[in-house]
């Protein structure tokens, strides 16, 4: 019991800001906004709860747990006791060992030559991050996690009837289905069948996350839009991915030249089309013809596909022009518009309450009265007078188009132009590289007023890593209060800190150890990353300064304090990467999210621990001869004591 008491008390100041640092480090990411931000807002707040609950747990309720161990005069008597008192004793030999050996020689050159100890670590670090530009460790903004889901969304041109749209849906299925025998020839006999349903939507767009329902359905169908969804057998039993079906669903269709757009996605979360520009230009015309040039462009990028604009042609409709003997009959162009819009739209003439529901009634010509133009010619306007007369004789008929919808962005008119990428040819990133510096800066240098701006996963992209950015820096503040605290000097939390853009060596190497692309997701797990890296730090200063204010030299407390910390730092780095090797190794759909957050911290903290271990000594032997530079001339070494520093 007074162990358990003295040993808590003992700790009880590092630990309490190790737990609250790494509560700073996490909570940038509860502000990080779009839909990154949405789909990781529960992380944050799971994990920060967990701190503050262990912190509690460890302060009150382990040390009484600790306080009922056996003695050391405790004698194993049954056969477990006895073997698990072996592994131990035989693993507490093998540490002991390590301590006094390797690592003490490894902390004795570090306190010796601490510049070449921290050149030779940020050597490491620059030859970690030039993975990245290399190219030999990809990187992307939000990894690609597959659904059960292949989904075909279709677009036909405006004015297309549902049932037109619904002879489409067919050929889609009916090439789907194809797809799924051909898949299925080499599958076994006595397999589940790899297709487990079909739905298909006229008038909605696609559902989204993997079969959830859009949150937002419109009331007002789109005749023209459809949506063919193919539901797969779990992940877990068929070996063909669901971006494979996706894609031999997209080649067996082909190109549909009555299509206007029709896309091929198996995401079960989507974060924005990886290329998107949204192009303005003061003349409608003159913007139409860029974005077509655009979408000219793109076809000729490797890699790029389900290129699109949103651009429509427009409808076809009869414009009526009010003529000047119109008004000697009393009859205004407001007349002309609501008589004629009662006649063939209609006009509202009662409301009906059924239940809690308002119906409204509209009346209007027959339907063989409004079929032709010449139903349009022939029919009579009713003049304030009361006579009647023909509508031709009043206006003049013309033909033309009209958009189903203008689109503006800050007051001016826009048109977006989106495609995808197949990653294994092209990053969204390179693809936005060619779109920019090629295809867009030569359409700008021809037509100055043209504006573009990027959206879609690059837009989404530029926000969260801005609030990531602004987020780790106010993190890397509050940790630099918090770490003033405890410590004894304002620059101690410096040398803690600095141990942090280390932690990218064991990033960058677990990615390329597992083979996954750098993301988001692998910089949120850096947050989490900081934290650790700092408990550990703090725990090492902690003891190193306890040595120095009992009166050890220097160096040895340096060597002594590190060595007394590399068992609980070395066990919670273990600790804590077997904690996350089942989500590393997992390959459920519902994991593979949360693989390169994972990969970050489980890899980071077993890389970046061994670096510690180096690193802080080197670090607090440059900071302790600092502090003895300014206190005498120099810095010597006593003879015949090599652990020692003396002034």
């Amino acid at each position: 019991m007074l162990a358990a008491i003295r040993g808590t008390r003992r700790i009880k100041v590092p630990l309490t800001f190790a737990v609250l640092t790494s509560v700073a480090a996490f909570m940038p990411l509860l502000f990080i906004p779009g839909g990154v931000g949405e789909t990781w807002s529960a992380l944050p707040v799971i994990v920060i709860a967990m701190l503050m609950v262990s912190l509690v747990e460890s302060l009150f309720v382990l040390p009484n747990h600790l306080s009922h161990l056996p003695g050391p005069e405790w004698v194993p008597t049954s056969a477990p006791d006895r073997f698990f008192a072996r592994v131990q004793s035989r693993v507490d030999r093998v540490l002991k060992r390590f301590v006094r050996g390797p690592l003490d020689h490894a902390l004795r050159f570090a306190t010796r030559e601490p510049g070449i100890t921290v050149a030779g670590a940020v050597c490491l670090l620059v030859l970690c991050i030039s993975l990245l530009p290399a190219g030999i460790v990809p990187t992307t903004f939000a990894g690609v996690v597959e659904g059960d889901f292949a989904t075909a969304t279709l677009e036909m041109p405006d004015g297309t009837t549902a049932q037109r749209t619904y002879e489409v849906t067919q050929e889609l299925e009916a090439a789907g289905h194809r797809v799924i025998e051909r898949l299925s020839a080499d599958r076994p006999e006595d397999a589940p069948p790899l297709l487990s349903g079909v739905t298909v939507m006229v008038g909605q767009r696609p559902r989204i996350q993997g079969g959830g329902l859009n949150p937002a359905p419109t009331l007002n169908p789109e005749a023209n839009v459809a949506t063919v969804e193919f539901k797969l057998l779990g992940a877990q039993q068929r070996q063909v991915s669901t971006g494979e079906v996706a894609q031999a669903w997209r080649e067996e269709v082909g190109v549909l030249p009555y299509v206007r757009s029709l896309t091929f996605t198996a995401e079960i979360i989507d974060f924005g089309n990886p290329v998107e520009a949204v192009l303005s230009h003061p003349d409608p015309e003159r913007l139409i013809g860029i974005a077509d040039s655009v979408v000219v462009g793109l076809r000729r990028v490797g890699g790029v596909f389900d290129i699109r604009s949103d651009h429509t042609p427009g409808v076809p409709e009869v414009q009526l022009e009010l003529r000047p003997g119109a008004r000697t009959l009393g009859l205004t162009l407001e007349d002309l518009a609501g008589q004629a819009r009662a006649a063939f739209f209609g006009a509202e003439a009662m409301r009906i309450q059924r239940g809690r529901e308002e119906v409204r009634v509209y009346v209007r010509l027959p339907s063989d009265e409004r079929e032709s133009v010449t139903d349009i010619e022939g029919y009579l306007l009713r003049t304030p007078s009361g006579g009647e007369v023909p509508l031709t004789t009043v206006a003049s008929l013309n033909s033309g188009t009209s958009p189903p919808a203008i689109r503006r962005r800050d007051g001016q008119r826009v048109v977006t132009v989106s495609a995808d990428v197949d990653p294994v040819v092209i990053s969204g990133g390179e693809a936005n590289d060619i779109l920019v510096n090629s295809i867009l800066a030569d359409l700008t240098a021809a037509d100055p007023d043209l504006t573009y701006t990027l959206g879609g996963e690059q837009q989404q992209q530029v926000e969260s890593l801005d609030s990531l950015y602004r987020g780790f820096a106010i993190a890397m503040l509050l940790i630099f209060a918090l770490l003033a605290i405890p410590l004894p000097s304002w620059t101690k939390p410096f040398i803690i800190m600095a141990v942090i853009p280390f932690g990218f060596i064991g990033l960058i190497l677990g990615h390329l150890i597992l083979g996954i692309a750098v993301s988001a997701q692998s910089f949120m797990g850096f947050f989490g990353l900081s934290g650790v890296v700092v408990n550990d730090s703090l725990v090492m200063i902690d003891l190193i300064d306890r040595k120095l204010r009992d009166g050890m030299p220097a160096r040895a407390a340096i060597i002594e304090g590190a060595k007394g910390r590399f068992r609980p730092i070395m066990l919670t780095s273990v600790t804590t990467f077997l904690g996350f090797t089942p989500l590393i190794l997992e390959r459920a759909i519902q994991a593979q999210f949360l693989v390169p957050f994972a990969a970050s911290l489980g890899f980071g903290i077993l890389i970046t621990t061994a670096l510690l271990m180096m690193i802080v000594p080197a670090l607090s032997t440059i900071h302790l001869r600092l502090i003895s530079s300014r206190r005498s001339s120099g810095v010597r070494e006593i003879p015949g004591e090599p652990t020692s520093v003396g002034v």
